[in-house]
C-alpha cells in the first residue's frame, strides 16, 4: 500500500487550508494510507473526524526529522503546500514529490527549491502563467477551493457576521501581531454588532484580554466548522487572505476587507480590486491618507513595517477616531455579492479536484 504524506508550511492558516482541499479528494481511496504532517499552527485548524487519516506530530519544517520519517515508509509519496523541505528531503532520497503553490503571483521568478518537485502545480493567477514558462514540470490549476462540506440551502437564514484574522502568525515571528490586534480591540470594544471573531488560538487569546464588550464573541474553529459558519453568515469581514475570500465568494458569502497583515495580503487586495472583489474595505491607506510603500519589501520587512504603522496608529487619537468610524461603517453594510465574483469566473473553482485528479494518473493510484 501507498502512503501519500501531506505537508503545509505554518505561515498563517492559507497552507493547511489548501493542503486540506487537496487532501479531502484522497480519503476514499482503498489503495493508500493517507499521513497529515502538522505540529503548532498546521495542526490548529485540523478536522476532528479523522478516522482515515493518521497525524504525525512532528516539526514540519525539521529536515532532519523528514527524514526520518520518510525513511520508514516502504512506498512514500510526498504532497506539499509551501513546504519546501519536504520536497528538498523527498528529492534527497528519491521519492516522488509535488509542491502545490498559491503564491506563484508573489515571487520575481519561481524558488528553485519549489521547481524540484517532481510536479509543481500553480495556483492560475495574474502573472502565473509567464512565470511558469519554461518549466516542465509546472502546471497551472484552477482556484483551490474547499468544497467538501454540506452547503447551505435557499432555506437557510443567513445571520451574523464572521471576522476572520487568519492564523496571525509565521516562521517570521511566532508570535501574533499584537500592535495590530490593539487596533481590532478598539474597533470591536466600539461597535454595537454582533460580531463571531475567528483565527489563530494565540491571536485570539490575546484579543479577549483586550476585548470586553458582550456582543462578541470568539471561536477557534477547525475547517470544517469555520466553513459552516462562513457558509450560514451574512458577512464576511477579513484580512486579504485568498483562501478565505475564495471561499466565502464559493459559498455566497459577501465579503469586506481589514488591513492587510503581511504583504502576500495586500498584493491580493491590489489584485482584487482589479477585479471588483471588494466591498465595504479598511485600507492602510484609505485610514492614514498615505502610501504604505511596502512594494518590493521581503516579507519579512513589510511585517515589520506594517505593525510599526499599526503602534502609530494607537498613538494619534485622530486616526483612531477614524478607524472607529470607518469599521462601524463596514460591519454595518453588506456588499452587493453580485459584483464581487468576477474573480471565480476568471480563474475557476476546481484546483483540489485537478490536482486529485492528476496526481492518481501520474502515480497510478487508483
Amino acid at each position: 500500500m501507498k502512503s501519500l504524506l501531506f505537508f503545509s508550511n505554518p505561515f498563517g492558516y492559507g497552507p493547511t487550508a489548501t493542503m486540506m482541499a487537496v487532501l479531502r479528494h484522497f480519503t476514499n481511496l482503498t489503495n493508500v494510507k493517507i499521513y497529515v504532517i502538522a505540529r503548532g499552527l498546521c495542526a490548529e485548524i485540523l478536522d476532528n473526524n479523522t478516522s482515515n487519516i493518521q497525524i504525525v506530530d512532528i516539526d514540519q519544517r525539521d529536515v532532519k526529522q523528514i527524514q526520518s520519517l520518510l525513511k520508514q515508509h516502504k512506498d512514500p509519496y510526498v504532497i506539499s503546500s509551501l513546504n519546501r523541505f519536504a520536497v528538498l528531503v523527498a528529492k534527497e532520497l528519491s521519492i516522488p514529490s509535488c509542491f502545490i503553490d498559491t503564491l506563484t503571483y508573489l515571487w520575481d521568478k519561481i524558488p528553485d527549491d519549489y521547481l524540484k518537485a517532481d510536479i509543481y502545480y500553480a495556483n492560475d493567477f495574474p502573472t502565473v502563467l509567464d512565470k511558469m514558462s519554461g518549466h516542465d514540470n509546472a502546471i497551472a490549476t484552477p482556484l483551490i477551493i474547499d468544497k467538501d462540506i454540506n452547503l447551505i440551502t435557499p432555506s437557510t437564514k443567513r445571520q451574523g457576521t464572521i471576522l476572520q484574522l487568519g492564523g496571525l502568525k509565521s516562521p517570521l515571528s511566532d508570535l501574533p501581531p499584537t500592535d495590530y490586534l490593539n487596533l481590532i480591540a478598539y474597533c470591536l470594544n466600539t461597535t454595537k454588532h454582533h460580531v463571531t471573531v475567528t483565527g489563530g488560538k494565540d491571536g485570539l487569546k490575546y484579543l479577549q484580554t483586550k476585548v470586553s464588550a458582550p456582543n462578541i464573541r470568539f471561536e477557534s474553529l477547525t475547517k470544517n466548522d469555520f466553513l459552516h459558519k462562513l457558509s450560514v453568515s451574512e458577512l464576511c469581514i477579513s484580512t486579504p487572505g485568498l483562501n478565505t475570500t475564495i471561499e466565502s465568494l464559493f459559498l455566497g458569502t459577501p465579503i469586506s476587507f481589514i488591513m492587510p497583515t503581511n504583504l502576500s495580503q495586500w498584493v491580493n487586495y491590489n489584485i482584487f480590486r482589479q477585479f471588483e472583489t471588494t466591498g465595504i474595505d479598511i485600507t492602510w491607506e484609505n485610514l492614514t491618507d498615505g502610501d504604505l510603500n511596502i512594494n518590493g519589501l521581503p516579507e519579512y520587512d513589510a511585517i515589520i513595517k506594517i505593525n510599526q504603522l499599526a503602534q502609530q496608529i494607537q498613538q494619534t487619537p485622530s486616526v483612531m477616531a477614524k478607524l472607529r468610524k470607518m469599521f462601524e461603517k463596514t460591519v454595518s453594510q453588506i456588499p452587493t455579492y453580485s459584483k464581487q465574483c468576477a474573480l471565480l469566473t476568471k480563474y475557476g473553482t476546481d484546483g483540489a479536484e485537478f490536482i486529485f485528479k492528476d496526481i492518481c494518473t501520474r502515480w497510478r493510484l487508483n
